[in-house]
């Protein structure tokens, strides 16, 4: 008798905690598919750097993503979506920098163990190297994927920018390793 009361209880708190997650995951919904997009467009997601502690004061610019998400919330049909986004404290909202961050890191693994299961699947690639001067004369390489898909279409992905700062060849057997 005694071990199916814990049983008993055991299930309560897993049916609280999935409800829980079911609750987390729904709120996150919009901020990660916000983020993405912002991503997609180039949109820079940060706003005045002191605006986030003043969430309800409309003169702060609290920056693209937090503008987007309110909108989101004010057309949300979902009355959680919006009290989370709105209605809730600072702390408990998942938009603070360092969740925006560690979301943005998540969707970038993401991003490179999908690329990287797309050029392992290839017959063919090449790596594109190309070192240029910027403005403020500072030397950097441009690197660009190149491979040819399951479609037998050519695909290129730039990779980013890689300072010179000790000339060409180190910089290439750096990125050797």
């Amino acid at each position: 008798m005694y071990g199916k009361k814990i049983n008993f209880i055991d299930l309560n708190l897993n049916s609280v905690i999935d409800e829980q997650v079911r609750k987390n995951r729904k709120i996150l919904k919009p901020i990660v598919l916000s983020i993405i997009m912002c991503g997609k467009q180039n949109i820079p997601l940060q706003g005045d750097p002191n605006g986030s502690f003043y969430y309800k004061n409309e003169n702060n610019n609290l920056g693209n993503l937090q503008a987007i998400l309110k909108l989101i919330s004010t057309c949300a049909e979902n009355d959680l979506v919006y009290g989370q986004i709105v209605t809730v404290s600072k702390n408990a909202t998942y938009r603070s920098k360092t969740t925006q961050n560690e979301l943005i890191n998540i969707c970038n693994d993401i991003v490179v163990s999908k690329l990287t299961s797309d050029v392992k699947k290839a017959k063919f690639f090449s790596i594109l190297a190309d070192k240029a001067s910027d403005v403020s004369n500072v030397e950097q390489m441009s690197l660009v994927l190149r491979f040819v898909d399951n479609n037998c279409e050519i695909c290129e992905l730039f990779l980013g920018f890689i300072p010179c700062d000790s000339g060409l060849n180190q910089t290439l057997t750096f990125l050797k390793k």
